[in-house]
């Protein structure tokens, strides 16, 4: 089994999470490059090393992170249509996936994958090609990059069942939920809250939706349940607004939840929204600079705190125009 080091994006995981592709080799025409058998080449000659069980590493250029590690099911050709230059592919399942990447950075110093650069704050060269970069990892290399995101992943989990234990944050939490909730039935959308909070909101709240509208593939829907609010126009299944609660200032795993639908939904009528802390609003700015939030930007995510969201709610006894 071969551990491999594979530079995609998150904007490829966006648009498939079970698969990964590699260009195919061209010539200076433009077209393919064939075999003696008249099969395409790939453009990397380590795509052809790739085989059923090895592991990878997924890391996102442009962001820096890691998104966790899969395992290769099997090998395709053109399956995933969405990449037509990328027509090596390959299945894969996760091992362990991180819903807040793991920043690649603080693994730089202790990887030997960079030990021969006079100066590793050049580390990123390494990663840098024409084509998506497969670097093979030694065993060494690949067991510090799993036991530091599998560590990472144990606090994350540990911190959100903490939240969920402290009654008056997670109080808060639903208390947000269920106004943003109330203020879109009562300005007629249809509205759906995160699966895991649902039943909650729904003793004091029964208008909002059992199930999730059909409006997208079923692997856009699948992390769209886990997001906070969501309102859809009462009569079709249309996406309008998209709504992340983050109350500590880990506003990036809201951000990505949002790209995900960004990415893949035509989001130019929809509003995408962060509520947190007015303290978090300058943390928020940073985060949307990020590469892999641009879309997200260019369609003007927005950030309210605290106040504006019980501002709003109140509004709506007052008939007032919709703020969000």
């Amino acid at each position: 089994m071969n551990k491999w080091l594979v530079v995609h994006s998150l904007e490829s995981y966006t648009q498939n999470p079970t698969m990964i592709g590699f260009p195919a080799k061209k010539e200076l025409d433009g077209s393919l490059s064939l075999d003696k058998s008249g099969k395409a080449v790939p453009a990397s000659p380590r795509v052809s090393e790739m085989k059923s069980g090895d592991r990878i590493v997924y890391y996102c250029k442009g962001d820096s992170v890691v998104k966790g590690i899969y395992e290769i099911v099997q090998s395709h050709f053109a399956k995933e249509t969405q990449w037509p230059d990328s027509p090596f592919q390959f299945e894969i399942k996760a091992i362990i996936e991180l819903e807040e990447p793991y920043d690649f950075k603080l693994l730089v110093s202790s990887l030997e994958l960079f030990e021969n650069l006079p100066d590793r704050r050049k580390w990123g060269g390494v990663l840098q090609g024409t084509y998506n970069t497969i670097r093979q990892l030694k065993d060494s290399d690949y067991r510090l990059i799993e036991e530091s995101i599998s560590q990472a992943n144990k606090e994350i989990l540990k911190d959100e069942q903490k939240a969920k234990e402290e009654t008056p944050d997670y109080r808060q939490h639903l208390l947000l939920q269920y106004k943003i909730a109330e203020y879109g039935l009562k300005h007629g959308y249809r509205v759906h809250v995160a699966i895991n909070d649902k039943n909650r909101i729904k003793e004091n709240l029964p208008g909002i939706l059992d199930e999730i509208p059909q409006f997208h593939a079923e692997q856009i829907i699948r992390g769209a349940r886990r997001v906070d609010v969501l309102f859809f126009q009462k009569d079709r299944d249309i996406l309008t607004h998209a709504f992340e609660v983050e109350h500590t200032t880990n506003i990036y795993s809201g951000l990505l939840r949002l790209n995900d639908i960004a990415e893949s939904y035509p989001s130019e009528e929809v509003k995408f929204i962060i509520i947190s802390a007015e303290s978090n609003r300058e943390k928020f700015h940073d985060e949307l600079d990020r590469p892999s939030f641009s879309l997200l930007k260019r369609h003007g995510c927005d950030f309210y705190d605290y106040r504006e969201v019980d501002e709003a709610w109140k509004e709506v006894k007052s008939r007032k125009p919709p703020r969000f």
